[in-house]
């Protein structure tokens, strides 16, 4: 099983998070995959959308990786 489909048979959504943010934190300071720590900080917020660590970690990636698009997104998420 990969590592999101281990995440998601977490029962409680509470161990979701936390296992993306260790995840996410992975991908992005030892592995430099800053795409997977997009889609680990995305799920955050699917999971708890006033995730306020992870949308500005997503504000910090796309503005690494100038994705402008999505980083007016976060600002616009942010903001309400």
């Amino acid at each position: 099983a990969t590592l999101n489909e281990r995440i998601a048979s977490q029962p409680a959504a509470e161990i979701q998070v936390l296992l993306h943010q260790r995840a996410a934190a992975i991908c992005e300071e030892r592995l430099e995959q800053f795409d997977q720590a997009i889609e680990h900080h995305r799920a955050i917020l699917t999971l708890a959308a006033d995730n306020l660590e992870s949308a500005s970690s997503l504000e910090r990636l796309y503005q690494l990786t100038d994705r402008l698009s999505d980083l007016a997104a976060i600002f616009l998420l942010k903001s309400s």
